[in-house]
């Protein structure tokens, strides 16, 4: 060691160096993998939502939609591109806008629940369709109100199958 005096300092430093560069490999592993999944996971996901017989949409603070679902897109003839970032007058006559917003704001401002059924215009044009529309929060990890899901259901032939029972 005389003859090479300061070289268990110069192996330290490689070992150092060796080891986090090992460490920055294995989670840089460990992120892919991560990332991987958390793919697989919101493929399956939309798998699942794209499948549902219902029109499912997320909105954020300011009511402007931030994710929808295959039946809403086809209820409203919309690609999703259009619909995202769009608020409730993209989709809806503006005489019920008033309505859709007055539940909404009951979700975001005040975290409730909110069940109730609407009437739109059919895709027809030729007369009302009624849907049975939930609407929930949903909060971020602190807990805090970020956006409003909601679930619309076309119960129309529900509807009509009572009245027909009720005559």
């Amino acid at each position: 060691q005389d003859s090479f005096p300061g070289l268990g300092w110069a192996a330290a430093l490689v070992l150092l160096v060796l080891a986090t560069c090992l460490h920055a490999l294995s989670l840089r592993r460990q992120l892919h993998r991560k990332v991987r999944e958390l793919a697989e996971t919101e493929e399956r996901l939309n798998t699942i939502l794209n499948s549902a017989d219902a029109c499912i949409y997320i909105k954020d603070m300011q009511l402007r939609y931030t994710y929808g679902n295959r039946k809403l897109c086809e209820r409203f003839d919309r690609e999703l591109d259009e619909i995202i970032g769009a608020d409730d007058s993209l989709l809806f006559p503006a005489d019920m806008l008033d309505t859709i917003r007055a539940a909404d704001l009951r979700v975001i401002e005040h975290g409730e629940r909110v069940v109730y059924e609407e009437e739109i215009p059919s895709k027809s044009g030729d007369g009302m369709d009624v849907f049975l529309s939930i609407k929930i929060p949903l909060q971020g990890p602190d807990g805090r109100i970020t956006s409003l899901c909601g679930i619309s259901t076309d119960i129309t032939a529900l509807r009509k199958s009572q009245e027909e029972v009720q005559r």
